[in-house]
C-alpha cells in the first residue's frame, strides 16, 4: 500500500472507528466491505494493528513521548516481535511514522509566519425586512423562527417584526464569511444556510405554492404540503419538491449549481443558457444519493453519498475524492480568509474528514499530513505551496 493511500485511509474517520470499535455501523460497513475482497483485506489487516497498537501506545498528553518511543521502537525492530516487525515491513517505517503522527494529533510543522491562531467561523446572519430595516442576528443564537411579519429566535426570545403600518412581504436572511444560520419558515421547512450564502423568502407563502430564492449554499428539510409544492431558485435552476431534504450550493463565484438529494424526491428545471429567458426548459429528476451538477450547457447525474455532502450541516468538513481547490474554497469562506495557490496542485485529490470547528490551523496540518501540499499562514492568507 502506497503512503498516498495510506493516508487517504487514515483520514476515513469510518475506518478509524473500524479499527478501533467505536462504532458499531462503522465496524459492520467494514467487515462487510472486507469480507467481498480478500486482497483488499490482506492489505487492510497490518493497517489495522497498526493503528490498535499505536491508538494503545499513544495519547495525546504524551504525544512527543510517544513519538520518541515509536522512532525507538522503529531503530531498534530487530529486537521486537516477529509479528510487529512484520507489521513495519509492511506498511513501512515512514509509514508507521505519519500513522503516529495521525492518531497522535501531531501532524506536521505549519508555518504560521508569526500570526495568531485563526479560529472558525460561527452562528453570524443579517436579516434585511421588507421595509428596509436591517437587524444584526444574535451569535448566541443558532437560528431563528418566521412566524410570518414577526420572528422569533429559537428559544423564543423575539426578534423583529415590521414598521409601523407596514407590511411585511420579503425578507432577506444573509450570512457573512465565517457565518452560519438556521431558520424555520412560516411552513414549518427548516432550512440551514452555510458561510456567504443569502435567503430570500417570503413571510406568507401563496396558497399554491411556496417559493424562497438561494445565493450560496444551503441544507433544506421540507415540511410536506401536497397542495403547495415549495420551490427553490438557485441561479439557472428551479427545485421543485414536496416534501424531502436535500442540499443546494449555487455560488455565484463556482461555475456549477450542485443539488443533493437525501431523502425523497426532486424534480430541477433548468436553463442551459445563463442569458436565456426566465422558462425553465428542461427537467431531471433526483433519487437520494443522487447529485445533480449543472455546469454551462449541460447537467449530469452521479451517485454520491449525501450524508457526506450534506456533513457541514453537523458541524463536519467531509472530503470523498475532493479537489484541493474545491476544499479551500471552503476553508476560505468558513474561515473569512484567502487562498492563494504557490505552487500547489489545485487537482490533488483528498479523502477523509476533520470538524468545522478546529482552528484553521488544525485543518490544513491534517491536509499537510498527506505531504502533497505545504501551508503558509501570514495574517489571514493561506498560502498553498508545494
Amino acid at each position: 500500500m502506497q503512503e498516498k493511500e495510506l493516508s487517504a485511509l487514515l483520514n476515513d474517520e469510518r475506518f478509524l472507528n473500524y479499527c478501533l470499535g467505536r462504532n458499531a455501523a462503522d465496524v459492520s460497513f467494514w467487515e462487510s466491505k472486507l469480507q467481498f475482497d480478500p486482497d483488499l483485506a490482506d492489505q487492510i489487516e497490518p493497517v489495522r494493528q497498526a493503528v490498535v497498537f499505536l491508538a494503545h501506545e499513544s495519547s495525546m498528553r504524551e504525544k512527543e513521548r510517544a513519538y520518541e518511543l515509536l522512532r525507538q521502537k522503529i531503530s531498534a525492530a530487530n529486537a521486537a516481535s516477529l509479528q510487529r516487525r512484520r507489521l513495519y515491513r509492511t506498511i513501512g517505517y515512514s509509514a508507521a511514522i505519519m500513522l503516529l503522527a495521525l492518531l497522535s494529533g501531531y501532524y506536521f510543522y505549519l508555518d504560521r509566519g508569526g500570526a495568531n491562531t485563526i479560529q472558525p467561523g460561527g452562528n453570524a446572519a443579517m436579516l434585511t425586512l421588507a421595509d428596509g430595516r436591517r437587524v444584526q442576528l444574535s451569535d448566541e443564537q443558532e437560528g431563528v423562527v418566521a412566524q410570518g411579519d414577526k420572528m422569533m429566535y429559537s428559544d423564543g426570545t423575539p426578534v423583529a417584526g415590521p414598521g409601523p403600518g407596514i407590511r411585511s412581504t420579503t425578507n432577506t436572511i444573509e450570512t457573512p464569511r465565517g457565518g452560519q444560520y438556521h431558520i424555520v419558515l412560516e411552513d414549518g421547512s427548516k432550512i440551514w444556510l452555510n458561510a456567504a450564502s443569502k435567503l430570500i423568502y417570503p413571510t406568507h407563502f401563496q396558497h399554491n405554492i411556496r417559493m424562497v430564492e438561494l445565493v450560496g449554499e444551503a441544507y433544506f428539510e421540507v415540511a410536506e404540503d401536497r397542495t403547495r409544492p415549495f420551490r427553490i431558485r438557485a441561479g439557472r435552476q428551479e427545485i421543485t419538491v414536496l416534501g424531502t431534504a436535500f442540499g443546494v450550493s449555487a455560488y455565484s463565484d463556482e461555475p456549477a449549481i450542485r443539488t443533493t438529494l437525501v431523502s425523497g424526491k426532486v424534480r430541477i428545471d433548468y436553463r442551459k443558457k445563463p442569458d436565456s429567458d426566465r422558462l425553465f426548459r428542461d427537467s431531471v429528476f433526483l433519487q437520494p444519493d443522487q447529485q445533480s451538477i449543472l455546469r454551462g450547457d449541460s447537467i449530469v447525474i452521479h451517485p454520491v453519498d449525501a450524508a457526506k455532502v450534506t456533513a457541514w450541516v453537523k458541524g463536519i468538513f467531509s472530503f470523498d475524492n475532493e479537489s484541493l481547490e474545491s476544499i479551500m474554497q471552503k476553508i476560505s469562506r468558513w474561515y473569512d480568509v484567502e487562498v492563494v495557490f504557490a505552487g500547489a496542485d489545485k487537482n490533488s485529490r483528498f479523502w477523509g474528514g476533520v470538524s468545522r470547528y478546529e482552528s484553521v490551523d488544525e485543518v490544513l496540518r491534517r491536509l499537510q499530513a498527506t505531504g502533497d501540499v505545504q501551508f503558509k499562514i501570514e495574517g489571514r492568507r493561506v498560502m498553498a505551496t508545494k
